[in-house]
């Protein structure tokens, strides 16, 4: 992994994610219906983030699938830790609001999904502009849940808005 990529600030909060004792207390403070779904973070990286789904009573449906909402949820997810990551390390605060996001099932759901955003590059390009800026910069981030055995079931694209807060708005 390239040192650079993350600046002290992401790199610190980039740890703090991976750590499985430390990402509970992130996910109950920030997401509690994450925390309660038990998402997990499997990599998070300078490429990609890969945010895991357990398949259980919490994510169920009646049908013997997993919650779409609950998929969207672990989508969301993996493209909002290197977005919240690469914001903590900006010169400047920056808002990540989702102005739309959408889904698609080629698969029936069964089983622990893992969902995987590739685009941290592309990302903290994104951030940057909108931190430079004073206009906001949309970026849409595309994740898909695959399982076990590689079968995609859900693919996402999730569009965040970045743009930097005015210093009212930041203090």
């Amino acid at each position: 992994m390239d040192a650079a990529f993350f600046n002290k600030k992401s790199e610190a909060l980039r740890r703090w994610v991976l750590n499985p004792w430390v990402w509970p207390f992130v996910l109950s403070k920030k997401l509690p219906m994450g925390a309660f779904a038990g998402l997990r973070v499997q990599k998070m990286d300078t490429e990609s983030c890969a945010i895991i789904l357990p398949f259980g009573w919490r994510t169920k449906n009646p049908f013997g699938s997993t919650y779409a909402l609950a998929q969207g949820m672990a989508a969301e997810v993996s493209s909002g830790v290197p977005a919240f990551v690469l914001i903590a390390g900006a010169p400047v605060s920056v808002s990540m609001p989702i102005t739309n996001i959408s889904g698609s099932f080629p698969k029936k759901a069964v089983g622990e999904i893992q969902f995987t955003f590739s685009d941290v590059f592309g990302m903290k390009k994104a951030v940057q502009k909108a931190a430079m800026g004073n206009e906001a910069v949309s970026f849409v981030a595309r994740s898909v849940g695959c399982t076990a055995d590689g079968t995609v079931v859900s693919i996402w694209d999730t569009t965040w808005s970045f743009k930097r807060r005015s210093k009212k708005a930041a203090a």
